[in-house]
């Protein structure tokens, strides 16, 4: 027990454990850097990738990695 500040003794409360700011984030950037899975699914960014690529040109052909996206 521990004596507060007004002179009454409290109950031992155990603090939760908390991670210091950052350690966590960094945690989970080096599992993705390890990982070789594909955090964006291939249709879904090929698409994103079409529609980016229609504001700069209209008949911009696709690259071999996005055809092979559409065609697994």
């Amino acid at each position: 027990m521990s004596i507060s500040l007004c002179g009454l003794p409290q109950l031992g409360v155990k603090k939760s454990h908390r991670y210091r700011p950052g350690t966590v984030a960094l945690r989970v950037v080096c599992r993705y850097q390890k990982s070789t899975e594909l955090l964006i699914k291939k249709l879904p960014f090929q698409r994103l990738v079409h529609e980016i690529s229609k504001d700069f040109k209209t008949d911009l052909p696709l690259p071999v990695v996005c055809r092979h996206a559409r065609n697994p």
